[in-house]
C-alpha cells in the first residue's frame, strides 16, 4: 500500500546481475545490547529538514528514520542525503539510505553500483541501513536478497530495507527469510494497517501478526511492524490517540523489536496517486494532535525496550471476542482472567528462563479495570515502568494469586514475575519451520474459527504419512483435535514407539486437545514423530515442549548453508528435502577422513548438530584450535536428526570457533549449530544511543559519546581529563544482578589507550552485608594501536543484603585517556 505513488519496478531480474558466491561472515543479529527501534517512514520534506524538525523526530523518542527512493519527499542526491546524516548523526539517530542511484537496485544495478552506494554512506556515523524494496512480489525475492547480502558484504553491521507487503502467510514470508538466508536477515518486517474507514478493526490484523510471530521464532529473527498513524480517505480512517496507543501494545504483544510510523509527515503526492490525511505532522512541517501521543509513546517504549530486547515470546491469547487468528486463555493457562472483557495475554521469557506477561486492553474506545489470578502464587509480581524502566510494586498478593490494574484505551503493561515461578511448557505452532510433514497429504489450514491454537493446523489424510519435530527438552505434548473423523496414531519418541493413541471425539472440531504427553525425558535434544494410522484425518495443532532451566538457553540457530562456514576438503556434499528432520530439511556431508568443517562465532558456548546413524563414526572437535575430544555420531537407528553431539558452555563471551575433523565412518554430518550468548544486562553497552545516559563517571574525568574511535557500531567511549587509574564510565548494575541471581557470569570490555601503553581490567564493585569486595577480569596488556577484550567467566555472589554493584573499568596505573566500547555482562 505505501508505495502506489512510487514509480513501480519491475520483477525481471537477471540472476547474473549480482553474480557469484557472497564470500563473507556477517555478524549474527544479537538482541543482547541492542537498542528497540522507533523510526518513521516519509520523513520532514526536504524543504523541512532542519534542525528545528530533527529536534522534533528525537523529542519523540525516534531512533531510526528509514528513506526511500522514489519518492515524493523531495530528496533525490547524494548532499540531500548527507544532510540528513548530519542532523541524526548529532541527535543520535540512525538512517537507512537512499538516493537516485537506489532506483536501479532492483532492475539493473551491478555489484560495482551497489558497492558505490555503500561505500558513499557507510562510513558515516547515521547510517543505519539501505533502502532497498517496499513490498516486493515473491517473484523479486531472489534480486532483492542478492542486493541485500551485497550490502551486508561492504557493511557488515548495516540494517538493509526490504519490506514485506501483507496477505503473504506463513509460506511466502518463510520464502523471503530463506531467499535472503535467516543468518543474515536483520529483521523481518511487514505493514499491516489495522484501522479501515468502515470503523473496527481489520479482520486479517490478528493473524497478519500471528503469522509474523510464528515466522520470527521458526528462524530466530528479530521481527518489525508499521504502524498506523495517517489515513487515506476510502481505504484508512486516520486513527486517534487511543488507536495509536492500541496499535503500538497490539504490536508489542507479538513480540516485536521494531516499530515504525507510517506516516510521520503528511504525504502530498502528484495527481492521481493516493491522498492523504495530515499524519504526525502536516505537509507544512507543523505538529497535528498526534505528536505528543507519539511522543509519550515513544518514551514509553525507550523505557521498555531494553527488557523487551531480551525477552522470546512464548504464547498469545485473547479473552472477550477472537478475531481471526488468535487463540482464547486455557481455562489451566497460568494467567487467568476475571472477566470476558477484550483484552491480549501474551508471555514472553528471557535467556534465564524468567517469565514475563504483558497485558494489553484491546478495547480502543474505553479504559478498564482488569484483573487476574495466578493459581501457582509465585512469590512476586512486579511491573516493568513505562517511565524508568525499572520493576515498581503492583497490588499483586502472593496469598490469594490476584492482581489487578486500570488500562487506558488500548494500553499495554508488562509485568515480570518473580524466579520462583515455574516456567510453563513452551507453545510450538503447526507452522514452526522445524517440523517436518513427511507424505504427499498434506494440507495446511487457517482461520477455521474453531479454536486452534494460532487459528491454523496441519492434517493428513493418507495413512502413513508422518509429522516429526525435534526438540531441546524434557518432555512434549501433542495438541491435535478430537472429531468423528479421528483415527489412530503411532507415537515415537527418538524412534522408539511408545503407543497407539487415539483422536476420534465424538464432537466435532474439539480443539486444542492433548493427545500424548511425555515428561522426565533426559534433559537434551529429543525428536517427537506421529504417524496416521486410521481415519480420514490426522491433525497437528500444536506441540508443548517441557523444559528445565537447565536446557532453557537462548540460542541462535545456525544453518549449514550459512556462507561463512568453511568447508575444507574433497569429499563434502550437499542434500535436501530429505525430510527425516534436520534444521531447514538440509545439511552437509563428507566421506573423505580428515576433511572439516571450521565456524567462527560470538558467543559463549555453542553446540554441534549433526545426525547419529549406522553410517556414523568418530569426530575430533577443536575449540579456538584447541583439541577438547573425539566425540561419536554412530547411532543404532537411522537418520537421527538435529543431535547435539557436541556441546560447550561457559567460554568467556566473544569470538570463538569450533572446527570438527572425520576420523572414521561411512559420514560426517553438518546439520546447524546453536549459538549462546545469554542477554547483556548492560544497558547501552556500546553507547549506540550517542549518548553516555545511563552510564556516569563517578570514579573522575570526562566521559563522552565517541564517533571516531570505536570498536564497532557508530559509537564508543572516551574518557578524558582522568583523576585516577579507575576514572570510567560507571553502570548501577545492583537491580539486574538481583533479578539474574547469584552464579556464573560473563564480564567483558574492549580497551585502547589515548597514547603508550599499559594494562586494564573490567571490574565491578560490590557492597554487601559482608562489606566491599570486586570481581574483575585478569589484567590485560593494552595500547593505543589497537583495541584488547579484558574477558572471563567469573562467580558472583554476595553476603545478605547486596547494597550496590557498579560496573567499570580501570588500568594499572597512569591517567592517560582511555578508550571502551562493548560492555558485556551475561549468565
Amino acid at each position: 500500500m505505501r508505495k502506489k505513488w512510487a514509480k513501480r519496478m519491475t520483477a525481471a531480474v537477471a540472476a547474473c546481475v549480482v553474480a557469484g558466491t557472497v564470500g563473507w561472515t556477517a555478524p549474527r543479529a544479537e538482541a543482547a545490547g541492542e537498542e528497540f527501534q522507533m523510526g518513521i517512514f516519509f520523513m520532514p520534506t526536504w524543504p523541512y529538514t532542519n534542525s528545528t524538525q530533527y529536534d522534533y523526530i528525537k523529542d519523540a523518542g525516534i531512533n531510526l528514520i528509514q528513506t526511500f527512493y522514489p519518492n515524493d519527499t523531495g530528496f533525490s542526491s547524494i548532499a540531500q542525503m548527507n544532510t540528513v546524516l548530519d542532523l541524526a548523526a548529532s541527535r543520535g539517530i540512525k538512517v537507512q539510505v537512499s538516493d537516485t542511484r537506489s532506483a536501479n537496485l532492483m532492475t539493473t544495478a551491478t555489484n560495482a553500483e551497489i558497492d558505490n552506494i555503500a561505500n558513499t554512506y557507510k562510513n558515516h556515523p547515521a547510517t543505519g541501513g539501505y533502502y532497498i524494496k517496499d513490498e516486493p512480489g515473491a517473484s523479486a525475492f531472489p534480486r532483492a536478497a542478492q542486493v541485500y547480502q551485497r550490502f551486508l558484504l561492504n557493511d557488515p553491521d548495516s540494517v538493509p530495507n526490504v519490506n514485506m507487503v501483507p496477505f503473504l502467510g506463513i509460506s511466502g514470508l518463510s520464502s523471503w527469510v530463506k531467499a535472503v538466508d535467516p543468518a543474515n536477515l536483520k529483521y523481518l518486517t511487514l505493514d499491516r494497517y489495522p484501522f479501515p474507514v468502515s470503523g473496527g478493526i481489520n479482520g486479517g490484523f490478528y493473524q497478519e501478526m500471528e503469522n509474523l510471530r510464528s515466522v520470527g521464532l521458526s528462524y530466530n529473527l528479530k521481527t518489525a511492524v508499521y504502524l498506523q498513524s495517517v489515513g487515506i480517505p476510502g481505504n484508512l480512517r486516520r486513527p486517534n490517540a487511543n488507536e495509536l496507543r492500541w496499535n503500538v501494545y497490539n504490536d508489542l504483544a507479538y513480540g516485536v523489536k521494531g516499530l515504525y510510523w507510517f506516516t510521520w509527515f503528511q504525504p502530498v503526492l502528484t495527481p492521481g496517486n493516493e491522498v492523504f490525511t495530515t499524519a504526525i505532522f502536516d505537509a507544512n512541517g507543523n505538529k497535528t494532535d498526534l505528536y505528543e501521543p507519539a511522543k509519550a509513546l515513544g518514551s514509553e517504549i525507550k523505557k521498555l525496550g531494553p527488557t523487551l530486547m531480551g525477552l522470546t515470546s512464548r504464547d498469545v491469547y485473547v479473552k472477550g471476542s477472537r478475531p481471526v487468528g488468535t487463540t482464547t486463555v486455557p481455562a489451566n493457562y497460568f494467567w487467568q482472567p476475571a472477566a470476558a472483557t477484550d483484552q491480549l495475554i501474551s508471555h514472553f521469557a528471557n535467556a534465564d528462563g524468567r517469565s514475563y506477561v504483558m497485558v494489553v486492553n484491546r478495547d480502543y474506545a474505553n479504559s478498564q479495570t482488569l484483573s487476574f489470578t495466578l493459581p501457582s502464587k509465585p512469590s512476586a509480581v512486579t511491573e516493568v515502568s513505562k517511565t524508568t524502566g525499572s520493576e515498581v510494586g503492583t497490588n499483586y498478593n502472593n496469598a490469594t494469586g490476584a492482581i489487578s490494574a486500570s488500562f487506558l484505551p488500548g494500553e499495554g503493561k508488562l509485568y515480570a514475575i518473580s524466579t520462583d515461578f515455574a516456567l510453563p511448557a513452551a507453545t510450538v505452532n503447526d507452522t514452526d519451520n522445524g517440523i517436518v510433514y513427511s507424505g504427499g497429504s498434506w494440507i495446511y489450514s487457517e482461520g477455521r474459527g474453531v479454536g486452534d491454537y494460532g487459528d491454523n493446523v496441519h492434517h493428513a489424510t493418507a495413512n502413513n504419512d508422518y509429522a516429526q519435530y525435534t526438540f531441546t527438552g524434557t518432555g512434549i505434548d501433542f495438541v491435535t483435535e478430537k472429531d468423528p473423523s479421528g483415527g489412530n496414531v503411532d507415537i515415537y519418541i527418538d524412534n522408539v514407539l511408545q503407543q497407539t493413541i487415539s483422536t476420534y471425539g465424538t464432537v466435532s472440531n474439539q480443539s486444542q486437545q492433548t493427545v500424548y504427553s511425555k515428561t522426565g525425558l533426559a534433559a537434551g535434544t529429543h525428536t517427537f514423530k506421529a504417524v496416521k494410522k486410521t481415519g480420514t484425518y490426522m491433525v497437528v495443532d500444536s506441540f508443548k515442549v517441557h523444559s528445565d532451566n537447565s536446557v532453557l538457553r537462548a540460542a541462535a540457530k545456525t544453518n549449514d548453508t550459512y556462507s561463512g562456514i568453511v568447508y575444507s576438503g574433497t569429499g563434502w556434499g550437499y542434500s535436501n528435502g530429505r525430510g527425516v528432520g534436520n534444521f531447514m530439511n538440509d545439511l552437509h556431508y563428507t566421506t573423505v577422513n580428515n576433511d572439516f568443517f571450521e565456524y567462527n562465532f560470538k558467543g559463549t558456548g555453542v553446540d554441534f548438530l549433526s545426525e547419529t546413524d549406522p553410517s556414523g563414526g568418530d569426530v575430533d572437535i577443536y575449540i579456538d584450535n584447541v583439541f577438547k575430544q573425539t566425540i561419536s555420531t554412530l547411532g543404532t537407528a537411522s537418520n537421527k536428526s538435529q543431535q547435539s553431539v557436541y556441546s560447550i558452555s561457559g567460554l568467556p563471551y566473544g569470538s570463538h570457533t569450533i572446527k570438527a575433523v572425520k576420523k572414521s565412518g561411512t559420514y560426517m554430518v553438518l546439520d546447524g549449530f546453536n549459538e549462546y550468548s545469554g542477554s547483556n544486562l548492560i544497558v547501552n553497552p556500546g553507547f549506540e544511543s550517542g549518548v553516555i545516559s545511563p552510564w556516569g563517571n563517578a570514579n573522575g574525568g570526562t566521559v563522552t559519546a565517541d564517533a571516531a574511535t570505536k570498536k564497532s557500531g557508530s559509537y564508543g567511549a572516551k574518557v578524558s581529563a582522568r583523576t585516577a587509574p579507575w576514572s570510567s564510565p560507571t553502570q548501577d548494575v545492583k537491580a539486574a544482578l538481583l533479578a539474574a541471581g547469584e552464579g556464573n557470569y560473563n564480564l567483558s570490555a574492549w580497551f585502547k589507550l589515548g597514547s603508550g601503553t599499559g594494562r586494564g581490567q573490567v571490574a565491578i564493585k560490590l557492597v554487601d552485608d559482608s562489606g566491599t569486595h570486586y570481581v574483575s577480569t585478569d589484567y590485560k596488556s593494552i595500547n593505543s594501536s589497537q583495541w584488547t577484550q579484558g574477558t572471563k567467566l567469573t562467580n558472583i555472589t554476595w553476603t545478605g543484603q547486596l547494597a550496590s554493584a557498579v560496573m567499570y573499568v580501570q588500568t594499572e596505573t597512569g591517567t592517560t585517556d582511555l578508550y571502551v566500547d562493548d560492555f558485556m555482562l551475561s549468565r
